[in-house]
């Protein structure tokens, strides 16, 4: 496994493990997250798209200096600073999760490329733009929700 660490300002760090590395049961919370009903408000959804970030953040980290095991509520208890930095550092490892769900070993290689993927026997469609272009946006019909 390997692990990338960053370290803060304060002497604070976190491991970030590859997302190869990330098991599916760390996954699937961060992409259960990502269903938000369309009937959803404007504040849930904006509460739903926060623990993505939290989730997806928790999925990556393998390690961090802090004396707290690494779950939502850990991470939600530091400092907003903190908070912020480690989702900053998180943020395309985060692109990666969905990306990997849907994205063929042919199509993570060419980082221009565009999945769009439909199946007749799975209502609504998803499409992807993988992480190197600079923005990934997860767009559910079903849902009516686009994620950052």
């Amino acid at each position: 496994m390997s692990v990338e660490r960053v370290t803060f300002v304060d002497g604070s760090w976190i491991e970030l493990r590859d997302v190869a590395d990330v098991t599916e049961r760390q996954r699937r919370p961060y992409l259960a997250s990502l269903n938000v009903p369309a009937s959803a408000d404007g504040a849930a959804q904006i509460e739903a798209i926060r623990r993505s970030h939290d989730l997806a953040a928790v999925a990556v980290i393998a390690g961090w200096s802090h004396e707290l095991p690494i779950t939502v509520d850990a991470l939600t208890d530091l400092p907003s600073i903190r908070y912020d930095e480690i989702l900053d550092a998180c943020q395309s490892r985060k692109d990666q999760l969905a990306w990997s769900l849907v994205a063929s070993p042919e199509a993570r290689e060419d980082p221009k490329a565009s999945i769009d993927v439909s199946s007749p026997s799975v209502p609504g469609s998803v499409t992807l733009t993988p992480p190197a272009t600079g923005a990934t946006s997860v767009s559910t019909p079903t849902t009516g929700v686009t994620t950052p």
